[in-house]
């Protein structure tokens, strides 16, 4: 816990979503398709439900983990359904990219509801993996402001 922050871990069902950026009308005028508006609204909504009682919005460096987890194909072959029950880790090495369209829309979507703003968040983690009950799994850590270790701290660095 720093300054009154504790860690905070949030999970949103069903298959993560890819968000892409902004698509332009011939008239110039940006906007978002509706899957994509949904489903932003679908993870604030849930956010909010899943916010402890008195929350207060981070005001500070944050650490960021999201475990991107997906539905097993339906194309499989049985022994690797088998496996995947028997709770092998799979990979998902296929798009969607992480960065780009997965992290996107969710830390769009927390963007002052979480966090006052995205550029707060200073480390990231990421997977993306296949599970038998898609979810993404959020959780984020307040940093401190300065982080030094102890011996430069008191050689007077700061």
């Amino acid at each position: 816990m720093i300054g009154g922050c504790k860690m905070l871990r949030m999970e949103f069902a069903g298959d993560p979503r890819a968000v892409q950026s902004f698509r332009f009308t011939t008239d110039k005028i940006r906007y978002q398709p509706k899957e994509v508006v949904e489903w932003k609204n679908y993870i604030r909504i849930d956010c909010k439900r899943q916010l402890p009682r008195g929350f207060k919005i981070y005001n500070c460096p944050l650490r960021v983990e999201v475990d991107f987890m997906f539905s097993a194909l339906k194309s499989w072959p049985k022994k690797k359904k088998q496996a995947l029950d028997a709770g092998a880790l799979i990979y998902k090495i296929t798009k969607p990219d992480l960065t780009d369209n997965l992290m996107k829309g969710l830390i769009d979507a927390l963007s002052g509801v979480v966090w006052t703003a995205d550029q707060q968040i200073c480390e990231v983690s990421t997977r993306k993996f296949y599970v038998a009950e898609a979810k993404t799994i959020l959780t984020v850590y307040p940093l401190e402001e300065i982080n030094m270790p102890a011996d430069m701290l008191s050689a007077g660095w700061v």
